[in-house]
């Protein structure tokens, strides 16, 4: 009996120790296992570690298909943004051409207020001219209607442009009927040269 109760003792130390070793092995593989660490590739350490690399691979597969999905809608977003981007970018090029069109067309209009401004000027200008230019023919044929005949048809030949002629001619004919006075113009054109006496009547007779 004894020497039973030593063999038994024997055996259960044997099966404590190789318990313990299997536990010590099977613990530190699956340590390396988790923090990635490389180990020893042995059939014993991969048989001990298999069921929880079983366990753990359902975990493993549901992170990667949340980072799949998350991958998934952060492209999504990064099309959105971009198509937001790109209209964004066609509103101020349409913006910015919508205001090169009006500064064009307020060009166009400020071109075409001076030029107005421009040509009042210009038919002010006129007017005052012909205004002058009125008084002086009339001042003129006053000064003409005072002197003898023969001392106004010598001026009125030096004039040598025609039309220049005729107007002087027509003043005195305002001044006289003005003054309610019989006009001397037929008298000055009668002493006048007779080829250019007939060009005279011949255009003032022209309306």
């Amino acid at each position: 009996m004894p020497e039973y109760g030593k063999a038994g003792a024997t055996v259960r130390i044997i099966s404590l120790l190789v318990i313990i070793f299997f536990l010590i092995f099977g613990v530190g593989s699956l340590l390396f296992r988790l923090l990635g660490l490389p180990i020893l590739e042995n059939p014993v350490f991969n048989w001990m570690t298999r069921p929880f690399a079983i366990s753990a691979s359902p975990a493993s597969s549901t992170s990667n298909g949340g980072d799949l999905l998350e991958q998934e809608r952060l492209s999504q977003l990064q099309v959105h943004l971009e198509q937001r981007e790109f209209e964004v970018k066609q509103r101020e090029e349409q913006m910015h051409q919508l205001q090169e069109d009006l500064k064009a067309r307020e060009d166009i209009l400020i071109a075409q207020e001076q030029e107005l401004q421009d040509r009042a000027e210009i038919l002010s200008i006129r007017m005052q001219s012909f205004d002058n230019l009125d008084n002086n023919l009339l001042a003129n044929a006053q000064y003409l209607n005072g002197m003898p005949p023969a001392q106004a048809v010598a001026i009125l030949e030096k004039i040598e442009d025609d039309q220049i002629l005729i107007d002087h001619l027509r003043a005195a004919d305002r001044f006289a009927a003005s003054k309610g006075q019989a006009s001397l113009s037929s008298v000055w054109i009668s002493m006048m040269n007779p080829a250019r006496a007939g060009r005279i009547v011949s255009k003032m007779a022209t309306p």
